[in-house]
């Protein structure tokens, strides 16, 4: 199936899913969605791996909602909050008409036991208010990309590869790994790296900076007002 299949597919799927939901709404009718069980993990990278993946496997999505570092995690469903809680103080702009976020209440708790050293999962609310999804791409957070992933991205991307190559560079060093990231994805995180490198300074000051400490010679020009010239 190519990417224009793929994608007709995906959106196909979004569409069948908002008129089921419109449908359960009216009805009061969802799925019966299982939770990640309870259970007691050595580090937060493992536990977090596990409920996203037993998520993922039974049609919906976990997010982190909020973390104290070193101590606990709170986590939702991807389609927990709404958009108005998302704006920014004072933006006066209404809020999306088409969002994923439908105040679903599922939530859950991840928190460290110093004594013993180890992570307890546990789930605080397990129901949702919307149905399960059969494509798991559907959902924005299984597309992300992990660390890992990002970090190879980072570096396929700076020996020059294009998205789509690094795309599939991806799912070929990792066969074992179910890689749902589209084009979009890997654009909206080569953007993110870019913005990484340049850390708040202009493109242009950072090509002047990167010349400067390569072996090209290069000559940098200033207008009356000390500013880089283009």
């Amino acid at each position: 199936m190519d990417t224009l299949d793929k994608r007709s597919e995906i959106e196909s799927e979004i569409t069948k899913l908002t008129d089921e939901e419109n449908e359960a709404k009216t009805t009061g009718e969802f799925d019966d969605i299982p939770p990640p069980p309870n259970g007691i993990y050595k580090n937060i990278k493992e536990l977090t791996a596990s409920i996203k993946e037993f998520a993922q496997l039974h049609g919906y999505a976990i997010v982190t909602k909020r973390t104290v570092t070193g101590k606990s995690v709170t986590y939702k469903s991807d389609r927990g909050g709404n958009p108005e809680q998302n704006q920014c103080k004072g933006d006066t702009r209404p809020p999306p008409r088409v969002t994923r976020l439908i105040n679903c209440p599922s939530s859950a708790l991840a928190y460290f036991h110093t004594k013993v050293g180890h992570w307890k999962f546990k789930v605080k609310n397990p129901n949702h208010n919307h149905n399960h999804t059969l494509e798991p791409a559907a959902h924005t957070a299984n597309r992300r990309l992990t660390k890992e992933l990002y970090e190879e991205m980072k570096k396929l991307g700076n020996a020059g590869l294009k998205p789509s190559a690094i795309l599939e560079e991806l799912k070929k060093t990792h066969p074992d790994k179910s890689i749902l990231a589209t084009l979009s994805t890997i654009y909206t995180a080569r953007k993110k790296a870019q913005q990484e490198l340049l850390q708040g300074i202009s493109p242009i000051l950072h090509l002047s900076r990167t010349l400067a400490g390569s072996d090209f010679t290069a000559a940098t020009k200033f207008d009356d007002n000390g500013e880089l010239k283009v």
